[in-house]
């Protein structure tokens, strides 16, 4: 299997913001620049992938709009030219806190059809305890603006939110503001923090992100909200044979590759970017010698291997043991929070089966 999917980090870990949960170091970062060779360097290696068709580039961070424009409008006319050069598909998205955003950059994401998805932890009151400027003036009010802006350009906004003891205990706010700002597509993420030898200092005890997924989904099925969670989706793809798409949820990572602004590259934007865990660099070696050596066999082999832990949970094939950098002696660290949520989704899924002869549209756990 090729590399289909690449988060690309043009300025690395460089951010406007000084976030306290920080998954890097929750300090201020350098700004790096990727130059435009770089990054005409990594759409020339994924486009010479043979078994890859299609192709996804994440631009993240960091602050991805700290890269100027002229930047992305060089390295899109040169994947657009790679596409019709080789027949091959892709489309690019980007994470961005919106804090950035303008008038020009919103022509541009509409000139190049940009999928885009920003950070919010919830209404003001909880977003500004964690996400702030360096000043530690909290960044609610600039995300609120940049997410009014897209919409009113018409560009539809996703959105992470990361679950943290700062705002678990209020599922009910999170979702109204999500509904305010007009966002229905969330991915929930349990905070974390990694350390050189990629173990998590997690947040969240056992229990309480999983619970507050359950909370969520009742709000939807009771429809007091229209916010989606996306792993209903992963579960249902899993219950009806679909493949899921999210790599916390297939069990392997090596479809999936982290790029940082030198040419770097690491399993993922989540792993400790520090030799360890760092594969090679494509100034010196192309994409296919590095997914061949030695280091990243055994990466992924040892992924393939804590998942036979798992085998005999009855969930193994809607969770495969989770994000392999959030395991904890080979273990997804949330493993019970998942079973608490795939418990609940199945017997959900029971119900409305046992309602003989119902077909009502109101039955919103099939439309996810």
């Amino acid at each position: 299997m090729g590399i289909n999917v690449a988060i690309i980090k043009p300025v690395g870990n460089g951010c406007n913001l000084q976030c306290k949960y920080c998954y890097v170091d929750g300090k201020p970062s350098k700004i790096e620049h990727m130059t435009i060779q770089m990054g005409k360097r990594i759409v020339d290696e994924l486009f010479a992938q043979e078994d890859v068709n299609e192709i996804e580039f994440l631009w993240h961070g960091g602050e991805p709009l700290l890269q100027p424009i002229s930047f992305y409008s060089e390295i899109f006319k040169y994947q657009n030219k790679k596409s019709n050069e080789t027949g091959k598909k892709y489309e690019n998205s980007i994470q961005t806190n919106l804090t950035l955003l303008n008038d020009d950059w919103i022509e541009f994401f509409i000139k190049n059809n940009i999928i885009i998805s920003t950070s919010l932890d919830g209404p003001r009151e909880l977003h500004n305890i964690n996400r702030c400027f360096p000043n530690h003036e909290g960044a609610f009010d600039r995300v609120q603006k940049g997410v009014a802006l897209a919409q009113e350009r018409g560009c539809k906004v996703n959105a992470l939110c990361v679950v943290s003891k700062s705002n678990v205990g209020f599922p009910e706010a999170i979702c109204e503001e999500f509904d305010n700002l007009n966002i229905n597509h969330v991915g929930f993420l349990p905070c974390y923090k990694t350390e050189n030898d990629r173990t998590v200092i997690p947040s969240l005890s056992p229990g309480e992100y999983g619970l507050f997924l359950t909370k969520v989904f009742d709000l939807y099925l009771q429809g007091k909200t229209n916010v989606k969670i996306r792993e209903m989706d992963q579960f249902l793809g899993g219950t009806i044979g679909f493949q899921q798409d999210i790599c916390s949820f297939t069990g392997h990572c090596d479809h999936f590759i982290c790029i940082d602004y030198a040419g770097d590259v690491f399993s993922c934007d989540t792993t400790p970017q520090n030799d360890i865990h760092r594969f090679g660099n494509l100034q010196t070696s192309s994409l296919l010698a590095l997914t061949k050596t030695a280091k990243y066999s055994c990466f992924v082999k040892s992924i393939q291997d804590e998942q036979l832990l798992c085998k005999s949970c009855p969930y193994f094939e809607y969770c495969h043991n989770g994000c392999s950098n959030m395991r904890v002696n080979g273990r997804y660290y949330y493993c019970e929070d998942r079973k608490i949520l795939f418990s609940y989704f199945e017997k959900v899924i029971k119900d409305v089966l046992s309602e003989e002869g119902k077909n009502d549209s109101s039955n919103r756990c099939f439309t996810v």
